[in-house]
């Protein structure tokens, strides 16, 4: 069950290493900076007991836990996922704005389902379905497949050899949901169907690419310049 959380941190510092703890859970959390500059105030989006009796019980770092009172908790989770795509990879054909809203839909169901199985899922599935969209000899599958493997290098930047840049709790978890989104063969559009199969997946991608140039500019820089590469 889904629970939300007003968490008062004791200062700022405290609030910056609370924030790093939470990044580092594989139980799935969400959340989000309350307000503007040095606020002591964290939104969290919890899924378990457990993990709101460890954060109560953060006395050197949490100074007050309060339940969220306001606005649904998938509305409240769908503003990471919100605003204009990036044009990343150019469609043969245009989305319809019911496929859209569905694919948008499916990436919020994803964010509340992220855990320490759907990574693995994406991690063991991963690879495979990029070497396939690589072979399909479509130009636009094959940016697809480079475009999607930029996001997964941002999430995996300490097992590589070249530097990669940080990304922020909101990316990463947009990026899981997008990667997970991609791994499923019976998504919105199916991948099965000729010419078409892909193209939900590659609005998912380029709707991840406008959650990256919103949040964080610097990734969303560097995944920019190797697709210009690619």
């Amino acid at each position: 069950m889904i629970q939300g959380l007003v968490i008062t941190c004791r200062d700022y510092d405290s609030r910056k290493l609370l924030c790093g703890i939470l990044d580092g859970f594989e139980q799935p959390v969400s959340w989000v900076l309350k307000g503007r500059g040095k606020t002591r105030t964290l939104e969290i989006m919890v899924y378990s007991k457990n993990w709101i009796d460890a954060l109560s019980s953060m006395v050197e770092l949490v100074e007050k836990v309060s339940p969220l009172t306001d606005g649904s908790m998938e509305k409240r989770t769908s503003r990471i996922l919100k605003g204009r795509p990036f044009r990343a990879i150019k469609l043969p054909l245009e989305v319809s704005p019911k496929v859209e809203l569905e694919v948008v839909k499916a990436l919020v169901k994803n964010i509340h389902h992220i855990d320490l199985s759907t990574r693995k899922k994406v991690r063991k599935t991963f690879t495979r379905m990029v070497v396939r969209l690589g072979k399909s000899g479509d130009q636009w599958k094959i940016k697809l497949a480079h475009a999607a493997q930029n996001l997964f290098f941002l999430l995996n930047e300490d097992e590589l050899d070249f530097e990669i840049p940080e990304i922020g709790p909101l990316s990463r978890r947009a990026i899981w949901a997008t990667l997970l989104y991609l791994c499923e063969v019976d998504d919105v559009i199916p991948d099965h169907i000729p010419g078409v199969g892909y193209t939900d997946d590659a609005y998912a991608v380029n709707h991840c690419y406008g959650v990256l140039r919103r949040e964080d500019k610097t990734a969303f820089d560097w995944v920019c310049k190797r697709i210009g590469e690619q």
